[in-house]
């Protein structure tokens, strides 16, 4: 017998849980400091700023218009885009490109209809 097992032989059948991030890293809204991507990260913080002060998350929980997020010219969405604009401090500096806004919309879209914490312990970001 291994000395582990002698001293507690439980560890060897079932290991000490390991604490969730939830414990490590508790959750703060809109921060998104669970993504380790820094760029991502900037981009969902920005559209979740722009999302926010837009009032637009029940839009958000719909379908984009046919064309998807990328070439949607919805008025609401085109009120979000602006203000992702006005918060990077103008449209020459926002990285966005047509992808990625899509990609951070449909991301919003998760976290508007299940939520962050959901988005967070998904393999989303």
């Amino acid at each position: 017998m291994t000395e582990s097992t002698t001293q507690n032989p439980i560890y060897d059948i079932y290991p000490p849980p390991i604490p969730s991030d939830d414990i490590l890293e508790p959750l703060i809204p809109g921060k998104f400091n669970y993504v380790k991507d820094i760029h991502d990260r900037k981009l969902y913080i920005n559209a979740y700023q722009a999302i926010t002060l837009t009032e637009m998350w029940d839009f958000m929980k719909g379908e984009p218009e046919e064309d998807g997020y990328m070439f949607c010219s919805h008025p609401n969405l085109q009120k979000i885009g602006a203000k992702m604009n006005e918060l990077f401090g103008g449209y020459v500096n926002n990285p966005h490109s047509g992808c990625s806004f899509a990609c951070t919309m449909r991301n919003m879209q998760y976290i508007a209809r299940f939520g962050e914490l959901k988005f967070k312990n998904s393999n989303l970001h």
